[in-house]
């Protein structure tokens, strides 16, 4: 696969994210939430306050696929393998990693004040499991970019 076709399909992922994730944000959550709240009376007092911070959960999910278009432009220009490719991908895991715990602690909250079920707290998990691992993917990925940018420096220094 050639590195144009490979950074247009990179893009184009990252573009079906953004509709697909401002779709879930926007349409598919806030039912969700009518649903559960009246489906369960005691989440209905609950429901403002959760849309309100599951919205916020936005914020560092957007933030990650901005990066990830950074990323998209270093490889166009063929600096792939520098320190601020391996900052893009340190700054996304970090966002991952606050969205994660964000999420994971106020859904805790939620539960704990009995305005979430058992069941919609452990379906949550599998949110939380996915935010862990985007964080490690990308902060993998910062170290081998790290690296590949120190191998690629000694060797400019040799030649």
């Amino acid at each position: 696969m050639q590195k144009k076709d490979l950074i247009n399909y990179l893009r184009g992922i990252i573009l079906g994210f953004a509709v697909f994730g401002g779709a879930v944000y926007s349409i598919v959550l806030p039912a969700l939430g009518r649903m559960m709240a009246e489906s369960l009376p005691y989440f209905a007092a609950y429901y403002p306050a959760w849309l309100i911070f599951i919205c916020l959960t936005a914020i560092p999910c957007f933030a990650v696929l901005f990066y990830a278009w950074k990323v998209t432009e270093e490889m166009k220009i063929k600096t792939a393998f520098t320190e601020k490719t391996a900052s893009h991908f340190k700054k996304m895991s970090y966002w991952a990693l606050g969205d994660t715990l964000f999420f994971a602690m106020g859904n805790l909250v939620f539960f704990l004040l009995k305005g979430l079920g058992i069941v919609y707290f452990f379906a949550s998990l599998v949110a939380v499991f996915m935010g862990f691992a985007v964080m490690v993917s990308t902060a993998a990925l910062s170290h081998l970019a790290h690296e590949a940018a120190v191998l690629h420096e000694q060797s400019e220094l040799t030649i």
